[in-house]
């Protein structure tokens, strides 16, 4: 691509076994297939070890509503059945009591009881707030919660001033996430800490009691505002007067960051980033103020991995998920050195371990959908435990595999190609992921088999400064959103090409949020693209660093003050898309969302209109009800079908449910 020249590749073989026989008689994937497809996608363990709960997402084929069913079974015997709830029950984020006998869950922005006994249902607060998170004390008679105010009724005033922490799109000042204590039985209430808030618009912090049932700890930031995530800092909470005292000075915390542990002996187990630096790669360490110690540094890999890296632990186990290449793996941190407890050709979705250490987690493959595996906190003696996961009838699983290529500076990108059985000149869909820091990881795509079994082949590459390969991949993009990922993309589809059958005439771009933005960096620096879509995207950075409700995002690669002076707004410039506008002479469409105040939708709008009066081929969709992206099953599904419409435009295939663009 443009005289890119190809170093190595490599292919390796199909990852995750076939899951289907037969395959000849399979039939493609539709789009009503991926919102019918039921999936393992929550695990929770009880404290013994000896049963869990776990969650399957599905679709309402009536009302189109994204719902959860709950099952609940032994670890040794298949005795898996649902839990009987009232009719419009919709628990989220069950956790078992520490004897075993009761769950807690939120619904309805309240806390309930369940006994597993007597299946009785109760609520334990009121209505007056909203609670967002909770825990279990250890005798399990109190139950702490961070709790948000609602928004007051009256009318909005007619001017505010705006704080800088408010985003331009979204001016609203956040209510604050307090602490209270929840009796477990009676269900009354009584606030434990007043000062600051417990997480924010970017995430809600989650308490975590000590064994002596006397303290807790929990991230704290000054303000609810989503941009404060970068002020979080851990501390420790009296459980009795509320007072608290700060576990570390050290900053370098991330949006949605796991929560601490508290071990068996009360030492305490943080993420932060290693160098200080929100750019910087986040380990886990072990102990407070003057005494930390980084216990993930010798393994290079990140323990936030775009918010979706968890700790846990149980007993004197210390485990955590890091993404290492493009496998969600979790890993024993309480040795000499990390170690691995799950393989490298499945991501882990989710953990939970239990008071003795037995591990139970969601695991996924390419070719298999999420399920619940059960293992010895040494990682022996794994198994999976359910088969609850459902493929629609019929369906194709398409094959995939991993495709390796060295980038011109010696780094090894790891990327996953999915194509259709057989066939030559098949065309090809690129995926940019977001973040810029998240990756594709190695997990079943519905996305990606709708795509392939209907005749695309679909690369999912993840470029520099992606999740997975360690601290040199976050610090390669400082300064560099577009340049070097660019390269990064044409190499990874050179070894694509290279490796036969595919169409190199018939080739389409898209991408989300920072896929959003690549994507428009690719098409206005590179004409090997039928046509693109940029959806919900930063492409200008100016804009974006001074309207978005995350300034942090900018900060971590162009500097804690990227709009200061004219030199910092030059260099922003230089890597927004809108700078080379005239460039483009690829079919581009745009999607946005009109409340999107992550990438603010007003820059993707202006970019439409400078295109279009430019004479570029450039049409422009909005969600009126979306933020930064579809919100539901239903709006994903439609983004897909515009997708799909677009590229059949423009020489693509026409899939079945692609919507194609109005004439004119």
């Amino acid at each position: 691509m443009n005289g890119h020249r190809l170093l190595t590749f490599t292919l390796a073989g199909l990852v995750g076994g076939a899951a289907l026989t037969g395959a000849a008689e399979a039939r493609p994937w539709t789009l009503a297939d991926i919102a019918a497809f039921r999936v393992v996608t929550a695990v929770a363990l009880a404290p013994r070890g000896d049963r869990l709960l776990y969650g399957v997402a599905w679709v309402d084929p009536k009302t189109h509503e994204d719902r959860q069913t709950w099952y609940l079974r032994s670890v040794e015997h298949a005795d898996d059945a649902p839990l009987v709830l009232p009719p419009k029950a919709a628990p989220s984020d069950p956790a078992f009591s520490p004897s075993g006998d009761a769950l807690a869950w939120i619904d309805d922005d309240r806390l309930w009881r369940y006994d597993l006994a007597t299946r009785r249902v109760r609520a334990l607060t009121g209505t007056a707030r909203v609670v967002r998170s909770f825990a279990w004390a250890p005798d399990g008679t109190r139950i702490s919660t961070t709790e948000q105010a609602k928004p007051p009724k009256a009318a909005p005033a007619p001017s505010l001033w705006l704080d800088p922490l408010a985003s331009g799109v979204a001016t609203t000042h956040p209510q604050p996430l307090r602490l209270w204590i929840v009796d477990a039985v009676r269900g009354t209430e009584r606030p434990l800490a007043t000062t600051g808030s417990f997480g924010g618009e970017a995430a809600v912090a989650t308490p975590v009691w000590f064994a002596d049932g006397r303290r807790l700890a929990i991230g704290r930031q000054p303000t609810g505002y989503y941009a404060d995530y970068e002020r979080l800092g851990y501390v420790v909470i009296d459980a009795r007067t509320g007072t608290s005292a700060p576990v570390s000075t050290a900053s370098g915390v991330l949006p949605n960051a796991s929560a601490p542990v508290v071990g068996a002996a009360g030492r305490i187990a943080y993420v932060r980033t290693a160098d200080g630096t929100t750019s910087g790669r986040t380990d886990v360490y072990v102990g407070g103020a003057g005494n930390a110690r980084d216990v993930s540094a010798a393994l290079d890999r990140d323990f936030w991995s775009c918010g979706n890296s968890r700790l846990g632990g149980g007993g004197r186990a210390l485990v955590g998920t890091a993404l290492d290449g493009i496998a969600m793996r979790l890993y024993r941190l309480d040795g000499a050195a990390p170690r691995a407890l799950t393989p490298a050709d499945r991501s882990v979705q989710g953990f939970s371990v239990a008071a003795n250490g037995r591990i139970a987690y969601v695991a996924s493959a390419p070719a298999t959908p999420g399920e619940v595996f059960v293992m010895d906190a040494d990682g022996t003696h794994a198994r999976r435990v359910t088969h609850a996961s459902k493929l629609p009838a019929g369906v194709d699983v398409a094959p995939t595999t991993l495709l390796r290529t060295t980038a011109h500076d010696g780094h090894v990108l790891v990327a996953q190609l999915t194509r259709p059985r057989g066939g030559a000149h098949v065309p090809l869909v690129v995926e940019l992921h977001g973040g810029p820091q998240c990756s594709d990881d190695l997990a079943f795509s519905p996305t990606a088999q709708w795509f392939a079994t209907n005749g695309y082949a679909f690369l999912r590459p993840n470029p520099r400064g992606s999740d997975g390969y360690g601290a040199w991949s976050y610090k390669a993009i400082v300064g560099d959103w577009g340049i070097g990922p660019l390269d990064d993309v044409r190499a990874t589809v050179e070894s694509a090409l290279a490796g036969g059958a595919l169409d190199a005439k018939r080739m389409f771009v898209e991408g989300a949020s920072y896929g959003g933005y690549l994507t428009s960096w690719t098409v206005t620096h590179d004409d090997d693209f039928r046509a693109a879509v940029a959806a919900f995207p930063v492409v200008d950075l100016i804009t974006d660093q001074g309207l978005s409700r995350s300034p942090g995002i900018l900060r971590r690669f162009f500097g804690p003050t990227p709009l200061a002076t004219a030199a910092d707004r030059d260099k922003l410039r230089a890597q927004s898309p809108t700078t080379f506008g005239d460039a483009l002479h690829t079919p581009l469409l745009l999607m946005a969302g009109l409340h999107d105040a992550q990438a603010p939708y007003p820059q993707t709008i202006a970019f439409y209109h400078t295109l279009h009066e430019g004479g570029k081929n450039v049409r422009m969709l909005v969600y009126p009800d979306a933020g930064h992206g579809p919100s539901d099953t239903t709006g994903y599904l439609d983004y897909l079908a515009h997708i799909a419409g677009w590229f059949a435009a423009h020489g693509g295939l026409r899939v079945p449910g692609a919507m194609l663009p109005p004439k004119g």
